[in-house]
């Protein structure tokens, strides 16, 4: 389990470092305080070896980005654009610990065509400033597991408007991660391919009483591939027909992402963000102990953001194992993102106060 990390020069995070991590990471903060970036953070570590990491998080975002320029795909990862100061992000597990360092690469890689016969001036020189169309991300590890992985590089490097690939010199063993984003939509084919994982472990059964708790009438649930080649999860509600399962609504639709995600991702790590999105605040609490279950049965650590203080006062009633729940609260001071630790009886006295904690 992760227990502590920092980020350093990373989109609008200047600096932050987080402590004392749990089974289950809440953080709040107002807007602008870097409680979704911060997760992007950890999840760009574990993500690192992943030829699509970057655009992915442009598309958690809302965002597409226009061209493939390092402008546009590696300059909004660097703290205000700044691709001169390297990105830098700690993690530590038990008593290893592993820092990732991202920097670009200036490379001259110009090239021109020329035709055949074609008269050009040669008289000139070549005032084209050095693109920065590459970034190489180094790994340290350290610690008395980690052994032969001492060191890794990555070499992400953008070619033109359509392809970028990623090297690496030696594949290290990392944590398996899933972010569902709060902006970008649920993919109901992806909802279909991690039900059907536990088809073929014979534990489909075992997301039906968490689904049951927003759509009770909910019977079963099939995946049924469409003219597309894909797949879409369809429940038996009772009617005569069966019906896609994302036209119930974005609660069942959220709960079933977050659930699929945590049971196919033991070992691993979910990253949630504003959880609350699409779910009735009548039915936080069953979310809350829902998430303690899911997340104890797969041994899954989870870090989550929300703006909403009825999620926090359901975290306080809910019946969750409180001693392996942590709530941060993100403050920003200047360029830095200082962190308040409350833990679960520091936050159910401030809910019971009425204090402000969001």
């Amino acid at each position: 389990m992760i227990t502590s990390f920092s980020v350093e020069h990373f989109k609008a995070i200047s600096s932050c470092e987080l402590s004392n991590l749990k089974r289950i990471n809440l953080f709040g903060g107002k807007n602008n305080t870097g409680k979704s970036t911060v997760i992007e953070a950890l999840f760009f570590f574990l993500d690192r070896q992943n030829p699509q990491s970057f655009i992915r998080m442009h598309n958690w975002r809302g965002e597409i980005p226009t061209s493939m320029t390092s402008f546009d795909i590696f300059a909004p990862i660097f703290h205000n654009y700044n691709m001169d100061k390297p990105v830098k992000i700690s993690v530590k597990e038990g008593t290893d610990m592993e820092t990732l360092t991202l920097h670009s690469v200036a490379q001259n890689n110009t090239t021109i065509k020329i035709k055949p016969k074609e008269v050009f001036s040669i008289s000139g020189t070549n005032t084209k400033s050095l693109e920065h169309n590459q970034v190489e991300i180094a790994v340290e590890f350290s610690g008395p597991t980690k052994g032969k992985y001492s060191k890794q590089k990555i070499i992400h490097t953008i070619h033109d408007e359509e392809n970028m690939d990623v090297k690496i010199n030696k594949q290290a063993p990392i944590k398996s991660a899933i972010f569902l984003s709060s902006r970008s939509p649920i993919n109901p084919n992806e909802n279909a391919i991690r039900f059907g994982e536990l088809v073929k472990k014979n534990k489909e059964n075992l997301i039906m009483d968490y689904l049951q708790v927003i759509e009770p009438r909910l019977r079963s649930i099939t995946a049924i591939q469409q003219p597309n080649s894909q797949a879409v999860l369809y429940g038996d509600i009772g009617l005569d027909v069966k019906i896609p399962l994302h036209y119930m609504g974005d609660g069942i639709t959220r709960i079933l992402s977050i659930i699929l995600a945590i049971f196919n991702n033991p070992n691993g790590i979910v990253f949630i963000d504003e959880i609350e999105n699409g779910l009735h605040h009548s039915v936080l609490v069953h979310v809350w102990e829902m998430l303690d279950q899911a997340s104890k049965q797969n041994n899954c650590q989870l870090f989550i953001t929300t703006h909403s203080y009825e999620c926090l006062a359901s975290l306080v009633d809910s019946a969750i194992s409180k001693e392996d729940v942590n709530y941060i609260r993100l403050e920003r001071k200047g360029q830095q993102i200082v962190s308040k630790e409350y833990g679960f009886d520091n936050l159910q006295i401030a809910i019971e106060n009425g204090w402000e904690v969001r």
